[in-house]
């Protein structure tokens, strides 16, 4: 959806330090800055144009989330 690929390889290039099609002034993932990573705003519920992730799914819990917030925290590292 939204053009990414996120295949093993791919996913990084199309995730991070992108612009979101949804909100083209926060990247996708921004690294070091969660509260401006557009990802972590759709998972979260907060400050986002439609649907909150997963789309028809449950939300993830808050230690999936933490997960997310500290990996964009301590600069999204590609390892």
């Amino acid at each position: 959806e939204q053009g990414m690929l996120l295949t093993p390889g791919q996913a990084y290039a199309h995730i991070v330090n992108v612009p979101s099609k949804e909100m083209p002034q926060l990247m996708r993932i921004q690294p070091y800055d969660p509260v401006n990573s557009y990802l972590y705003r759709k998972i979260t519920g907060a400050g986002i144009t439609g649907e909150r992730m997963p789309y028809g799914g449950a939300p993830l819990s808050e230690a999936q989330i933490a997960l997310v917030r500290d990996w964009i925290r301590s600069g999204a590292p590609n390892d």
